[in-house]
């Protein structure tokens, strides 16, 4: 829930408007805003500074904040809602 707070007072978008579209569209300022704050949240460290898309699919970030930070965290998909795709990758959450 950590995940879609920071991605909902970061946009100002609606928290059930972004768990119903699964994704977050952000510009280049809000990008690294989003980052930081989970860096800062979870004190992890996502990797994520150098993916060339500004999206948010939730299911991949809570997928690599789980992972960065050892949780088990359940995602959208698991929870209910329908599980979306995109072409942003996870394999930069094994880094460090």
């Amino acid at each position: 829930m950590l995940v879609l707070k920071c991605l909902a007072d970061e946009s100002g978008d609606d928290p059930g408007a972004i768990v119903a579209r699964g994704f977050l569209d952000v510009d280049e300022r809000e990008f690294g805003n989003v980052i930081n704050r989970l860096e800062g949240y979870f004190d992890c460290t996502l990797w994520l500074r150098s993916r060339p898309e500004r999206r948010f699919v939730v299911d991949e970030l809570v997928a690599l904040v789980s992972a960065a930070t050892g949780a088990a965290t359940a995602t959208t998909a698991t929870a209910g809602s329908a599980p979306t795709t995109s072409g942003a990758t996870t394999t930069e959450a094994g880094r460090g």
